[in-house]
């Protein structure tokens, strides 16, 4: 994925907000976002669904996310949000990137988005989104990490690592199961009971998504045990994720960042409508497949 727009809260500067992008792309032409320059940050081709026609002939069809926060935005480091790679100078990366000051709560909506027509894009198989680097200060009790999100798979609602990669990594992180939402869908609170530094954060999501016989010993060690996979239904266009910090010991002075991947690829096999004399036989869907960013 791409980020050619990053204005979250509206806190960006020129660096990160490319107008010509806003000027030209379907979802801000139609006015996805009502705020002039919009308040969000956008990542573009953060999926691709497969659509084959009768014939077998397969086309990919991209789509992109729109991340906005639905309550007020408080950042540490406003610049750090976006994209890991965007951190400082001297970081690189491919993951999402949403930056906290402590003592703070902010709610933030996760929109698909067609490229076509910048319509909301409906994913029509479940789907995972993964989050990373769920970690507490070293001091107990502070700069905990939290998370609360519904829209979850009744059947398997969530993975920790301990899942994933039984008997090899113990998670780190504990959940709490809420009411259901109205639709039927799970909702659960997250929170980090480890204490972390930047210094384990995961960079790509290439380093993650791989067999555990090829990971460093790094990453088994320092990423894996802070890894949380939500399976979302299908039939979402989007989700809300509500992000929660606890204090620091000097309340205000300190954050976090909560780091994420976008990347979808649903290969379902939907028919491009021709005229035929009779009609087809929809093939089988196959399961999506959780693969990083480009």
């Amino acid at each position: 994925a791409t980020l050619p727009y990053s204005n979250l809260g509206g806190l960006g500067d020129f660096s990160t907000m490319n107008q010509t992008f806003v000027m030209t792309t379907p979802f801000f032409i139609k006015g996805g976002d009502d705020k002039y320059p919009p308040q969000g940050i956008y990542y573009k081709d953060v999926g691709r669904q497969r659509i084959e026609d009768e014939l077998g002939m397969a086309t990919l069809i991209p789509f992109d996310l729109y991340v906005v926060n639905l309550t007020e935005y408080v950042p540490n480091n406003w610049f750090r949000s976006g994209r890991s790679a965007s951190a400082s100078p001297n970081v690189t990366g491919d993951l999402g990137l949403i930056n906290l000051a402590d003592n703070q709560f902010c709610a933030f909506k996760y929109s698909f988005v067609s490229q076509a027509d910048g319509e909301p894009y409906v994913i029509n198989q479940p789907f995972s989104f993964f989050l990373f680097d769920f970690d507490t200060g070293v001091d107990e009790g502070l700069l905990t990490e939290y998370t609360e999100v519904c829209g979850l798979d009744p059947a398997n609602p969530y993975d920790l690592s301990e899942t994933l990669y039984a008997p090899f990594v113990q998670s780190s992180i504990e959940a709490i199961e809420l009411a259901d939402a109205a639709d039927g869908t799970k909702c659960f609170r997250f929170f980090a009971t480890q204490p972390g530094t930047g210094e384990n954060n995961p960079e790509f999501a290439s380093d993650i998504f791989m067999p555990l016989a090829e990971m460093t010993p790094f990453t088994i060690t320092n990423v894996l045990p802070n890894l949380l996979r939500l399976n979302f239904v299908s039939g979402l266009s989007g989700f809300i994720l509500e992000y929660q910090i606890t204090a620091a010991q000097d309340v205000g002075s300190s954050g976090r960042n909560f780091l994420f991947t976008g990347q979808l690829d649903v290969q379902t096999d939907s028919f491009i409508p021709c005229p035929p004399s009779f009609p087809p036989e929809m093939p089988t869907p196959a399961p999506p497949p959780l693969l990083p960013p480009p």
